[in-house]
This record gives C-alpha cells, sequence and structure tokens, in this order.
C-alpha cells in the first residue's frame, strides 16, 4: 500500500515489520528480549482476554484443554455446545446407574446408582439446588453409602525440614 513516505506528503510504499509493529507496542530488547518472544506474549494476551473476539476465545480454550483427557474433552464440548453437552454426560451417567442397580452389575458398591440418583434429584425444581435434599433423595433411591470411609482425615507435613505441619479434615 502506498499512504505516504515521512513527510506523510510524498509517495512511498508502506514497509511492514514485525519489528517496527513491536516497537509501536512499546517493545524494547534490553527488557522485553527477544522480539518473536514479546510478540507471542502479545498475541496470547489477545486471545487470552477476548482481543481477537469470541471466536478466537474458543480456539485459545479450546487448545488449552486439548491435552487434557477426558476432562479436556468434556471442556471442549462444553464450550461448543454449551450447556447441552453437560446435560447429554449427565444423562449417561443416569443411564450407566440405572442400569447398574436394575442388574446389580457391581454389588460391592452401590456409587453408580447414588450419583444417578443424585442427579436426578438436582433435576427437581427448587429442592434440586440444595446439597442436602439430593444426597436424602440420592440415600432413599440408591440405598445408604456402603463404602468404608474415615470420619476425619489427618495429614503430616515433613520432618525434614524444620518442623512438621498437619491438619485435620
Amino acid at each position: 500500500q502506498a499512504r505516504g513516505g515521512d513527510d506523510d506528503m510524498s509517495w512511498a510504499l508502506r514497509e511492514r515489520s514485525f519489528t517496527d509493529m513491536a516497537e509501536k507496542m512499546g517493545y524494547n530488547p534490553r527488557i522485553h528480549g527477544p522480539v518473536d518472544e514479546f510478540l507471542g506474549w502479545v498475541a496470547q494476551a489477545h486471545l487470552h482476554l477476548g482481543g481477537f473476539g469470541l471466536l478466537g476465545d474458543i480456539f485459545f480454550n479450546m487448545a488449552a484443554q486439548v491435552d487434557n483427557g477426558l476432562y479436556g474433552a468434556t471442556r471442549i464440548t462444553s464450550t461448543l455446545l454449551g450447556p447441552t453437552s453437560g446435560a447429554f454426560l449427565d444423562t449417561v451417567q443416569f443411564g450407566q446407574g440405572m442400569i447398574d442397580q436394575a442388574l446389580d452389575l457391581s454389588p460391592e458398591s452401590n456409587a453408580k446408582e447414588r450419583a444417578a440418583w443424585r442427579f436426578a434429584g438436582s433435576r427437581i425444581p427448587f429442592f434440586g439446588g440444595n446439597r442436602a435434599f439430593r444426597e436424602t433423595f440420592a440415600e432413599f433411591l440408591g440405598g445408604e453409602d456402603v463404602e468404608d470411609k474415615p470420619e476425619s482425615y489427618s495429614a503430616n507435613y515433613g520432618n525434614n525440614y524444620g518442623g512438621g505441619y498437619s491438619t485435620k479434615y
């Protein structure tokens, strides 16, 4: 493009350079290091903070979740499909629990059944948001929790570096 020379009066081709762009953004090689690294920070900040719009934010979040296994896959589908994907996955989990309860596939545990009924209880208007209600609902329809859990969990941190730190949960 020709937009004018240095004096804005004469004709000249416009020079395009990442270094010039970086300098206009405040780049100083003594402070920021290599120009490539500085521009990488700028591009990532634009993506992360929504400077490239909603689509740029979607691409950034999807790329960040790619290597997180099933959790990442769930996050990606939630980004693309919204709450619909979560409802679908909850429905699958509910179905697994109902099949497990009907066929008694895991007699040593009733975790799937309780999770299924907890999900169903969470869908009851006005009451589903109450944790005590959901747990009572899951216990009533899915059975009491059969897994043995300690009443309290305690941890002791370190004996080597000047003292022990402990806590009780």
